[in-house]
């Protein structure tokens, strides 16, 4: 999952201020190299535990509220969708049908790929 969250992160970088990249580039990092292993050690662990955190607290802004977001998270069909929304918006970028469900975190944001700003956002 690292990969494909950097490689569209890495899509929305000319939207993102010098600040932003800077801070970007600090978590990915320790996240290139990270072997997926969770323990009280890990930095690496983490910068994905709270970026997800983030990136989760983004999703369907326009549908739910923040209560029930939470809520929706904690279920296998969430992580189903989750990877489905990971993987249409890696191949797709702004035109996935899935960015309506990410239209809505950022107000001031106006460009095309909201899921992939978003998960920018979540590890700035």
């Amino acid at each position: 999952m690292t990969p494909k969250l950097i490689k569209i992160v890495d899509s929305v970088a000319s939207e993102l201020t010098t600040m932003q990249l800077s801070n970007i580039d600090a978590a990915f990092k320790h996240l290139r190299s990270w072997k997926g292993k969770f323990d009280a050690s890990s930095t690496a662990a983490t910068v994905y535990s709270y970026a997800m955190l983030k990136i989760y607290d983004s999703l369907l802004h326009q549908y739910l509220d923040s209560d029930k977001r939470s809520k929706m998270v904690d279920s296998y069909e969430f992580s189903d969708f989750f990877s489905r929304l990971v993987n249409d918006i890696k191949e797709h970028g702004g035109a996935s049908r899935f960015n309506s469900f990410c239209v809505g975190h950022h107000d001031f944001y106006k460009g095309e790929n909201a899921c992939a700003y978003n998960f920018a956002l979540a590890f700035n």
